[in-house]
């Protein structure tokens, strides 16, 4: 019987040794993938950080060149009127 009991409990141990390696493997791959997800999430950060950046450079070039054409309308009309006065 003591054998037995023995036997019972050297199966029981490794079965649990099992159970918490799998556990351990388990939890690495959650650790990998986090890691992965981490890793993704700053490249979006970083992809939405740049296509800010680059949306803001087109607002200013574009404010620019309305600021350039409004003072290619002022010009004109300034022409206009000393041809006018003329």
């Amino acid at each position: 019987k003591n054998f037995s009991d023995t036997n019972k409990n050297v199966s029981d141990t490794n079965k649990n040794f099992s159970d918490t390696n799998k556990n351990v493997s388990d939890t690495n791959k959650n650790v990998s993938d986090t890691n992965k997800n981490f890793s993704d999430t700053n490249k979006n950060v970083s992809d939405t950080n740049k296509n800010v950046s680059d949306t803001n450079k087109n607002f200013s070039d574009t404010n620019k060149n309305v600021s350039d054409t409004n003072k290619n309308f002022s010009d004109t009309n300034k022409n206009v009127s000393d041809t006018n006065k003329n």
